[in-house]
């Protein structure tokens, strides 16, 4: 059951991330703003609808997409 909680929220993180950044994209901002914005909103400070204590694939996900985000910015 925990894969299918895992696999769960990562579907969910990807859709809030392309809604963000289509939304972001239409105001004319980087689609990146609109994508960190999806993830706050069903992140534990708005909706809490994915904690990532309970699935710790989703922390070691983020950090990797952190590290990502830094080198392809610069």
């Amino acid at each position: 059951m925990e894969h299918t909680s895992a696999l769960t929220a990562i579907f969910i993180a990807f859709i809030a991330a392309v809604i963000g950044g289509e939304i972001a994209m239409r105001l004319k901002m980087p689609s990146v703003v609109g994508q960190i914005f999806g993830g706050i909103i069903i992140g534990k400070s708005v909706l809490n609808w994915i904690a990532p204590e309970s699935t710790p694939i989703i922390i070691e996900l983020g950090e990797l997409g952190a590290a990502f985000l830094l080198f392809s910015v610069g």
